[in-house]
């Protein structure tokens, strides 16, 4: 699927209220409608474009277990994997997307919306 297309079902998919009350809890925040269906939306894994993956759920919801960084403690909410150790990220404090480079703990390309970080 192409970044378009994952953005497309993303924003069409019915949120799952549950899963984001869940996230909520951990991140002690209320998050923006766009997250809250991008929480709904990571039923699997998904591939799209070149060198991008969709976080599932578990993932997303367990980022330190899964994906061997604590994003809850930075503050950052991971939803898509760039590869070499680098992900889409919520920035949760700011209501920002970024991209986060866990080997080196640098936030980058700080956006306003999730579609000028992918």
């Amino acid at each position: 699927m192409s970044t378009a297309e994952y953005i497309n079902m993303v924003e069409n998919c019915i949120v799952k209220e549950e899963r984001v009350k869940a996230i909520e809890k951990k991140y002690k925040t209320i998050l923006e409608p766009v997250v809250k269906q991008i929480i709904s939306f990571a039923d699997m894994i998904d591939f799209f474009d070149e060198e991008r993956r969709a976080l599932s759920y578990s993932e997303i919801y367990n980022p330190e277990k899964n994906l061997g960084f604590d994003f809850i403690k930075e503050g950052l909410l991971p939803f898509v994997d760039l590869y070499d150790n680098s992900y889409a990220v919520f920035i949760v404090e700011t209501k920002e997307w970024g991209r986060f480079n866990t080997s080196d703990g640098i936030l980058y390309k700080k956006r306003k919306s999730m579609e000028e970080v992918l």
